[in-house]
C-alpha cells in the first residue's frame, strides 16, 4: 500500500527583502520569491510551479526576469562568492549557473545589482564591497564577456542599481551613493562617457526614457536628466507635477541655477 505525499499547490506570500520582487513573464503569470522557493504563479488557472532554492532561500538577493521572459536569474550569495543561476520559466529548469572567475583576486560574498541586456544575449552583475566590479556574460554559454570597475576610478563610492541600456547593449549606468557613471563598451572593454563629475550625492534610482535619454533621483528628491551620458537639467521633483521634455530653455535656468 502506497502512503499518500503531499503536494503543494499554491504557496502564497512574498519575500519583501527582496528588491523588485515580482515580475510579470507573461499576461497570466508572474514570477516571485516565497519561502524556500521561486513561485511561477499563473493566476488564471491558479496553479504555480516551483523553482527550488538552495538553503532554503536564505542567501537570495536578487530576481530579475530577462527582457523576452524566458530566462529568470535568481542571484544568491554564499560564505565565499556569489552566484547567479538562469533557469527556464517554462520548465522551471536550470539553465546556466554563472560564477565568478576563479584566476581574479575577488573578495566579496554578495552581487548587489543585476540586469540584462535589452536583447537578453547579456546579463550584467555587480559585486559588492570592496571590490565594486561590473561582470558581463553571455547567456547563452554562461561565459564572461567582459568586466571592468563600476564605482569611481579612485575607488571611491558604492553601487546600488544597474540599467542597461534599451536599445544598446553597450551601454548602461550605474549609480549609487557617490557614483553615477555611464559606460560603453566597444572590443570588450568598458569605458566611462559624459558626466564624469564625483559628488558626494546618493543616487537612489534611474530610468531609462530612451536610447539617449536618461532620469537619476537623488536622496534630496532631485531629478537629473542626461542626454547622451550629459547633464540637460536638474528639477527638484515636489515642484513640478509634471516634466515637459521639450522646455530646452527651462533647463538651462535649472543646471545654472542648481
Amino acid at each position: 500500500m502506497n502512503l499518500p505525499v503531499l503536494q503543494p499547490q499554491l504557496l502564497l506570500g512574498l519575500e519583501t527583502r527582496i528588491r523588485n520582487n515580482l515580475h510579470f513573464i507573461s499576461d497570466d503569470e508572474v514570477v516571485y520569491p516565497v519561502g524556500s522557493v521561486i513561485a511561477v504563479h499563473n493566476f488564471s488557472v491558479k496553479k504555480q510551479r516551483y523553482i527550488k532554492l538552495s538553503e532554503k532561500g536564505k542567501h537570495l538577493t536578487h530576481v530579475c526576469v530577462s527582457p523576452n521572459k524566458k530566462m529568470i536569474a535568481v542571484v544568491e550569495t554564499t560564505d565565499k562568492y556569489p552566484i547567479c543561476t538562469l533557469w527556464d520559466p517554462d520548465l522551471c529548469r536550470k539553465k546556466k549557473t554563472l560564477t565568478l572567475p576563479s584566476d581574479k583576486d575577488i573578495y566579496c560574498n554578495r552581487f548587489v545589482a543585476v540586469d540584462f541586456t535589452f536583447d537578453s544575449k547579456f546579463i550584467v552583475l555587480v559585486t559588492g564591497e570592496p571590490d565594486f566590479s561590473l561582470y558581463c556574460f553571455k547567456c547563452d554559454k554562461g561565459r564572461l564577456d567582459s568586466f571592468a570597475r563600476a564605482n569611481n576610478t579612485n575607488s571611491t563610492g558604492t553601487v546600488t542599481q544597474v540599467a542597461c541600456n534599451p536599445n544598446d547593449p553597450n551601454q548602461l549606468v550605474v549609480i549609487g551613493d557617490s557614483v553615477l557613471r555611464c559606460l560603453g563598451c566597444s572590443e570588450f572593454t568598458w569605458r566611462q562617457f559624459g558626466y564624469g563629475k564625483v559628488e558626494y550625492i546618493v543616487y537612489t534610482s534611474c530610468c531609462w526614457l530612451s536610447q539617449d535619454r536618461l532620469a537619476v533621483g537623488t536622496a534630496f528628491g532631485r531629478l537629473m536628466m542626461l542626454e547622451a551620458g550629459e547633464l540637460r537639467a536638474v528639477f527638484n521633483a515636489n515642484d513640478l507635477p509634471f516634466i515637459n521634455m521639450k522646455l530646452r530653455e527651462e533647463w538651462k535656468k535649472t543646471v545654472s541655477a542648481a
